[in-house]
């Protein structure tokens, strides 16, 4: 919500970012932290900072669509759809159908 509203104008997404990065390293088990901090790097121009973002959860949750889907959609953004195309085989390929049928994800 809060990013919502910067993102509307009021304050600066910037003052975001560094509560964000803090709340992602302390919680790396809740992704919705790490996405939230990949978008406020997106929304101040530091695409390789969103999707270094987005990577570390996948990287530790190779199956986590929410991440998958933002860089994606920020690598579409910028153009490489080749990227897009590796980055969806590669974490593809590391969700096994056993995972999915536990944690509901890929």
């Amino acid at each position: 919500m809060r990013l919502e509203l910067l993102g509307q104008g009021v304050g600066d997404i910037k003052d975001v970012v560094g509560p964000l990065e803090k709340l992602a390293r302390l919680n790396p088990e809740t992704s919705e932290y790490g996405i939230l901090l990949a978008q406020a790097k997106e929304r101040t121009g530091d695409r390789e900072g969103a999707a270094q973002a987005y990577r570390s959860i996948l990287a530790s949750k190779p199956g986590d669509v929410k991440a998958l889907q933002g860089l994606v959609n920020l690598l579409l953004g910028a153009a490489a759809p080749g990227s897009c195309d590796r980055t969806v085989a590669r974490y593809a390929e590391g969700c096994s159908g056993a995972e999915s049928s536990k944690t509901g994800k890929c």
